[in-house]
């Protein structure tokens, strides 16, 4: 499995149309965006602390109004919208430090980092790390990373975000609105766009859907990758010792084949086969060759 699929099918996807609106790129597409739609501005100075640190996302966040080719589709439909460019470097110095979920250091040292809200503040969130794949997984893939947090400001505001090569999606969860982040275009990891689920009319959705049921479709897209990630795993040791059984087989018949074979019997001493002996076991060895081989 690469690693392209596998952070596709890591990719959270917390909303859809069909009861889920996909965190994940979106067929390419130039979407030219329409008046109606507005690109909020940034924030004004008098925001309290909880909503905006000016000194701490000016270096991860920072707002722009250029407009890229191929704007996501949820965005596209959104009423209103802001476009971000995202310091890559910051962002992984950043997650660099975040400890593992339910160890100590989670507990006291969980790394703050801030998220663009879809009025034009931030919020504030302490973030751990929190895989959603097997150590041995995670260990082939070490550039997909799946992490978590809550708002410093209030606790009941959560967020999702996965950091993948395909880039940055976020989901943040409040008790009166839902954000999300996402890349602007497919494809760009650079520039992003944030937006109130609300914003984005009731018709581009298939049916509405809770924070709860978008969590729990969130962690089942979790295991159903990691499960996926498992069985492709499988695949490929099952191949592996389909390769060596063949190869043994093979150099068994080869030694068959030439004769004069030696075995030991339950005493340890060594006997040689007779040429009944021989003929027998080849034809069981040539059998096992065209089993492991084909």
């Amino acid at each position: 499995m690469g690693v392209s699929m596998v952070s596709t099918t890591v990719r959270c996807v917390l909303v859809v149309a069909g009861c889920l609106l996909a965190l994940i790129i979106i067929s390419p597409a130039t979407i030219s965006v329409k008046a109606k739609r507005t690109s909020l501005s940034p924030p004004h100075r008098n925001q309290t602390p909880a909503q905006l640190s000016e000194a701490k996302s000016e270096n991860l966040w920072l707002e722009v109004e250029k407009q890229v080719p191929g704007l996501s589709r949820a965005a596209a439909d959104a009423r209103a919208y802001r476009t971000l460019k995202l310091n890559q470097v910051e962002l992984a110095t950043l997650l660099a430090r975040a400890p593992i979920e339910f160890t100590k250091d989670a507990e006291t040292k969980a790394v703050e980092m801030e998220l663009p809200l879809g009025d034009g503040s931030y919020q504030t969130f302490r973030v751990i790390e929190s895989s959603i794949m097997e150590p041995e997984l995670a260990a082939r893939f070490p550039q997909i990373k799946t992490y978590a947090g809550y708002s410093i400001s209030d606790p009941t505001i959560t967020t999702r975000f996965d950091w993948t090569p395909t880039g940055f999606h976020a989901i943040i969860l409040g008790p009166k609105e839902t954000v999300l982040v996402e890349p602007y275009a497919q494809g760009n990891t650079e520039y992003y766009v944030a937006y109130f689920q609300s914003d984005v009319p009731a018709a581009s959705y298939a049916c509405e859907v809770t924070t709860a049921e978008q969590d729990a479709a969130f962690r089942k897209r979790q295991q159903d990758a990691e499960k996926e990630s498992q069985k492709q795993a499988q695949a490929e040791r099952d191949t592996a010792e389909k390769r060596e059984n063949c190869a043994r087989a093979q150099e068994n018949v080869r030694v068959l084949e030439a004769g004069r074979v030696a075995r030991y019997d339950s005493k340890g001493e060594r006997y040689f086969l007779d040429d009944s002996q021989i003929a027998s076991e080849t034809v069981k060895a040539r059998q096992d060759a065209r089993e492991w081989c084909k």
